[in-house]
């Protein structure tokens, strides 16, 4: 004879519980891939050797690499101009974050009042 009802019911809650305990395990280990904290923190190293490299390379990037390129008195070259872009959004993007950062740990005015 087959499974009692009681019996599915709770076999299929154990292989609930069990899959949002493996969704939560999968979601905590992609929350972690991701975090460069916790990265640097097990792989300091290898951070710090990236983020050498990136520097190196933008930095080159930004400076022109040298070579000699054509362009009108008082016309910037394009690299300079997309870095400059770049560094505008960049620090637009670090304003903005800054703002929402203080926003959440500073009270609002009408919560103050009451």
């Amino acid at each position: 004879m087959g499974a009692k009802p009681d019996e599915i019911v709770s076999r299929i809650d154990r292989q609930r519980d069990q899959l949002g305990e493996n969704l939560q395990e999968l979601e905590t280990r992609l929350r972690d891939a991701t975090n460069w904290r916790v990265q640097y923190r097990k792989h300091p190293w290898v951070m710090i050797g990236i983020a050498t490299g990136a520097g190196f390379l933008l930095g080159s990037w930004v400076r022109g690499g040298g070579g000699s390129q054509h362009h009108q008195p008082g016309e910037k070259p394009a690299k300079r101009q997309i870095a400059e872009a770049i560094r505008g959004a960049v620090i637009t993007l670090a304003v903005n974050k800054l703002k929402e950062y203080l926003s959440a740990q500073l009270p609002s005015p009408q919560t103050q009042s009451q």
